[in-house]
């Protein structure tokens, strides 16, 4: 990008939920960004993998509001239970206190 280094940050490269950043994209592999920031001090810019994407959560969030969804149950932790509701969606079941 004229010179300049432009970094993704974990929390910026996919809505989906990911082990490893190899499961996202690849070293050589031509992808579409949005830019977040540029530190002209640093020569840096600041990207995002994810956000030329639309957020799956709020399209789902538009369709299916106030119904009864199935889902899987993703991970137990101690703030409650995480589902996976849909492809990149997961909610939280809170535990009773």
């Amino acid at each position: 990008m004229g010179g300049l280094d432009g970094m993704v940050s974990a929390a910026n490269l996919s809505w989906a939920r990911f082990d490893h950043f190899s499961e996202v994209a690849r070293v050589g592999q031509s992808v579409t960004v949005v830019v977040l920031a540029i530190d002209r001090d640093r020569e840096r810019v600041s990207l995002s993998l994810k956000d030329p994407e639309p957020d799956p959560l709020v399209a789902f969030a538009r369709s299916r509001f106030g119904e009864e969804v199935p889902g899987i149950v993703d991970r137990i932790i101690p703030p409650g239970v995480v589902v996976r509701l849909d492809a990149g969606v997961h909610g939280l079941v809170p535990a009773d206190d």
